[in-house]
């Protein structure tokens, strides 16, 4: 009997029924038009009713336990066109790597993300306008899987991608909205992360948590466009690109309504049309607020090899709330976990930037 389209449907129907589905993974080929090899399928994996049916058997499967296939889930993508650069057979710590990796998403399966759809109602405007915005297209229960993406090469970026929860705003990132395995969320992240990494990374004493190297007396803008300034320079090469892509991000970023009479937005910086003059004055007095010996990385493209120590330091994280049994998901240089188990996520934090960083431990804080 031939493999006709009708028995390939049948099959694919009858794995829906048991609880199993296919992933598949986009590669960059030869040529893109290429559809058998986009359509490669590269790791099996479960529904998160039936890993918990193993789990609570006890039968969880081995090949389960092993986790994702490493190419799907570690990506090094070309720092220009942000596609997958081709790699070749990965290595036995690429694979480990990747093991590492499942090991966090088969906590995520079994703890899904929901939403308080009724205290999200009773909300501010604001808050329901960014779920009725989000919540359609970002409500998708199987986008729990993490992969790590690369920058050019392992030595830069690294972040970790792929869960939908990373996607909404700070504002909707509450524990009164969200609900991760059934319990409310806490979410704590490192203080002015990058500006801290420099200090680490020159040998000086980490800022005080008093020191807030994003605003000053008098400041003629938001702090979050300050922010956006300094951490755009980083990757920007002139101190004219830096501001040219800071206005350009501002300008796109969505404002929502008013709230208690204040113009606020969810996301984490509202629009912005401010006079170029005024972004270079404040770039200029936010680094010379800072050491010089830290200057020198600015306006030199090291942000992506600064994304590849944050990602070492989430991946340490990581690594000690999974041996703790504890879900985890990370969000840049924060962190989202079960309200009650947000000491333990404190000390973790502390702990690894402390093993990345020869023993500097940069302040964590509760998310704002």
């Amino acid at each position: 009997m031939g493999f006709t389209a009708q028995r390939s449907s049948a099959i694919f129907s009858g794995m829906k029924a048991s609880g199993l589905v296919m992933e598949y993974e986009a590669r960059k080929h030869s040529t893109p038009f290429n559809r058998k090899a986009w359509t490669t399928p590269t790791f099996w994996t479960a529904t998160p009713s039936l890993v918990k049916l193993w789990d609570s058997m006890g039968l969880m499967p081995e090949w389960y336990k092993r986790g994702a296939a490493a190419e799907r889930i570690i990506h090094v993508r070309n720092p220009k066109t942000k596609r997958p650069l081709p790699q070749g057979r990965l290595g036995k710590d690429e694979q480990e790597h990747g093991r590492r990796i499942q090991k966090v998403n088969q906590l995520l399966w079994i703890n899904p993300v929901t939403f308080d759809i009724a205290a999200i109602r009773q909300a501010p405007v604001a808050v329901q306008e960014a779920f009725d915005h989000l919540g359609r297209k970002e409500l998708d229960r199987t986008r729990t899987t993490l992969f790590r993406s690369f920058s050019g090469d392992k030595q830069h970026g690294g972040r970790f991608f792929g869960h939908r929860l990373q996607d909404f705003p700070k504002a909707l990132r509450r524990g009164e909205y969200v609900r991760f395995g059934g319990e409310p969320i806490a979410e704590l992240d490192f203080k002015s992360f990058n500006v801290s990494l420099l200090y680490a990374l020159k040998g000086l004493d980490i800022p005080p948590p008093s020191f807030d190297p994003y605003t000053w007396d008098g400041c003629p803008v938001e702090r979050q466009t300050v922010k956006r300034l300094v951490n755009t320079a980083l990757n920007c090469n002139t101190r004219h690109s830096t501001i040219l892509a800071t206005r350009s991000e501002l300008q796109k970023t969505k404002r929502y309504s008013s709230l208690s009479g204040q113009n606020y937005s969810v996301y984490d910086n509202a629009a912005d049309d401010t006079p170029y003059a005024v972004l270079e004055e404040c770039l200029d007095k936010a680094l010379s607020n800072l050491p010089n010996e830290v200057q020198e990385f600015f306006f030199t493209g090291f942000g992506t090899r600064a994304m590849w120590y944050e990602s070492e330091i989430a991946f340490k994280v990581m690594d000690k709330m999974v041996s703790d049994g504890l879900p985890i998901i990370p969000i840049h240089d924060g962190f989202v976990c079960q309200e009650r188990h947000k000491d333990q996520l404190w000390e973790h934090m502390k702990a690894s930037s402390a093993e990345v960083l020869n023993g500097a431990v940069i302040t964590v804080q509760i998310a704002a």
